[in-house]
């Protein structure tokens, strides 16, 4: 059960008998004396106010408080009836209430200032959240309900009688001085749905950056760059393209299908409602610098094309090598795709036997006809499934994959492609849906633009 569901206490008209409701009893806040009826004060009862007033003692006397008159107004409208409402303004206002809200006890005070809103002061500016819109799995519990104090019932009338607290302990609404209040801005704006606030991937990536700050993780899946398509021809189930950066490995998985049947790796985004398992195509650019630590200072993506084998592979280096093995290595059989480690954080790679059947292919600018690769090689290729070798242990797969790193290999470095991969028979095999590559400096050049 949600923790929001509990904060409901249904209004009654009904006011207990606490206090006889038509006595009126003084109570002095600082320089301020008010008086309240006897039904105003069992309103809310029991509490502070009508367990001291109950004492016969104490009947006729006037009750003293070292508190805020400002705030125990508010207190007073409660009391009598009223709603009460925070404006986004008085954030401090918002704090001090609930805080002698608990001191004394007044537990429905308690419920109707922690059920609807939250209040945080991002950089300079205060904000007023309805709980509404972070009550989401994955968005709750979160950075304003764990750091604010309308939210936390760590106060209570029994705490304060036994401890005999002469007052309540210092708080402060939740802030964070160091966000951005307009970041913030949009980021309701988000949560409220509409998507328009997002002005370009930069944003997108920035506002990313800020759910995870806030732990509004549901919200950051939902922003996440992303295209679910179903290929008409083959339509029995739909594909996620989403950035490699994007990718979280405890949700990828690989479904259960019939012997000799080739199975690809599925995706399904954590904490999105009723979100299916789609086959995932994974898309990786060259220029992310998204990928965080020391080695988003360098990765790589190279497709190998070796006409003596006729194989081709792909080499994953650098921190998308790193990226590509941590997704993977849980369902990759650990005899079937080879790494390559040398000394330093950046020389590591993942290489895979790959196939470009069907794939979409932009050499140097130019784009490539269907069977370019099969003509390049000069005949048939091998794929991972390719049962006319002798030769088919993962071990001499392994092997034959380092061999075609070694021959007569032709080499592409690749700007952006789409990969999904597939296992047959424990064996991976990876497919490249389309690319933009390049086979020389000049054409990496020529592709670049003027800033």
């Amino acid at each position: 059960m949600n923790p929001l569901d509990n904060a409901t206490h249904e209004y009654s008209n009904d006011i207990p008998v606490i206090l006889p409701h038509s006595n009126i009893y003084n109570i002095q806040v600082g320089s301020r004396l008010f008086k309240l009826s006897g039904a105003s004060l069992s309103s809310d009862g029991p509490s502070y106010f009508t367990n001291y007033f109950m004492q016969p003692e104490n009947t006729d006397k006037t009750l003293f408080l070292d508190r805020s008159p400002e705030v125990f107004e508010r207190i007073c409208v409660h009391l009598q009836g009223y709603y009460v409402s925070v404006d986004e303004d008085d954030d401090r206002i918002s704090v001090f209430l609930a805080q002698d809200a608990a001191y004394f006890g007044l537990n429905r005070l308690s419920a109707i200032l922690g059920k609807e809103y939250l209040f945080i002061r991002v950089g300079s500016t205060p904000f007023k959240v309805p709980k509404s819109l972070i009550a989401a799995p994955g968005n709750y519990p979160n950075y304003l309900t764990i750091n604010n104090p309308l939210d936390q019932r760590i106060l209570s009338l029994e705490v304060v009688q036994k401890r005999q607290l002469l007052r309540p302990p210092p708080a402060k609404s939740a802030e964070a001085p160091t966000r951005s209040a307009r970041l913030f801005a949009d980021i309701l704006e988000l949560l409220r749905g509409n998507l328009e606030v997002i002005r370009d991937d930069t944003h997108r990536r920035v506002l990313m950056r800020e759910c995870r700050y806030y732990r509004f993780l549901e919200l950051e899946q939902r922003i996440i760059k992303h295209a679910v398509t179903r290929n008409p021809y083959t339509p029995d189930s739909e594909e996620i393209i989403i950035n490699v950066n994007d990718v979280s490995p405890k949700y990828i998985s690989i479904p259960q299908v019939p012997e000799g049947m080739e199975a690809y790796v599925q995706y399904q985004r954590p904490y999105i409602a009723r979100e299916p398992r789609r086959n995932l195509v994974f898309q990786v650019d060259y220029e992310s610098d998204s990928l965080g630590g020391p080695q988003s200072q360098f990765h790589d993506v190279k497709l190998y094309l070796n006409k003596t084998l006729k194989l081709v592979t792909t080499k994953f280096s650098g921190a998308i090598g790193h990226k590509v093995k941590k997704l993977f290595q849980d369902v990759a059989h650990p005899e079937s795709w080879i790494c390559d480690v040398t000394q330093g954080p950046f020389n590591f790679s993942v290489s895979f036997i790959t196939t470009l059947l069907d794939c979409h292919s932009v050499i140097n600018g130019l784009e490539m006809k269907n069977t370019w690769v099969y003509d390049f090689l000069g005949g048939r290729i091998v794929y991972a499934d390719d049962k006319s070798k002798d030769e088919s242990s993962p071990a001499s797969k392994k092997r034959r994959l380092t061999d075609a790193i070694q021959g007569d290999v032709f080499e592409f470095r690749l700007l952006k492609s789409q990969w999904s991969l597939t296992f047959l028979n424990e064996h991976p095999k990876l497919i490249c849906s389309r690319f933009e590559g390049v086979s020389d400096t000049f054409s990496f050049n020529k592709q670049k633009s003027f800033i």
